[in-house]
């Protein structure tokens, strides 16, 4: 129809930056810096897990890649091997119920409506 139409582009927010790359002249906003990690570009924002280790977890924010380890907990003698892809180990069946069990009743012993030894 001959006509163009121009719409203005919305820029994401800087404020949260700590780096940002002012725009450029074929651009219309400034953005985050990302990170170059392993070689490859990651946008600022993002969040990823280790492929090879489902326990480590990165972030990428203003150009700074944070890495995190996340610790376990399995409340039982014998849990079963993470799962491919899971950090954390498992407890199975009855035995994660009975231990569940008894952390509740623990805690009901300890309240403070118990009556201590005289």
């Amino acid at each position: 129809n001959g006509f163009v139409e121009c719409e203005q582009e919305s820029c994401p927010a800087v404020d949260d930056c700590y780096f940002y790359k002012k725009k450029g002249s074929d651009e219309c906003c400034d953005k985050c810096m990302g990170c170059l990690y392993e070689g490859r570009h990651i946008d600022s924002g993002t969040e990823w897990t280790d492929p090879e280790d489902p326990c480590m977890h990165y972030k990428c924010l203003s150009g700074v890649v944070t890495r995190s380890e996340m610790k376990c907990y399995a409340p039982c003698s014998d849990p079963s091997p993470p799962r491919k892809g899971q950090c954390c180990p498992t407890c199975l069946g009855e035995l994660q119920i009975f231990i569940s069990f008894l952390f509740h009743v623990f805690h009901a012993f300890n309240s403070s409506s118990a009556t201590p030894r005289s």
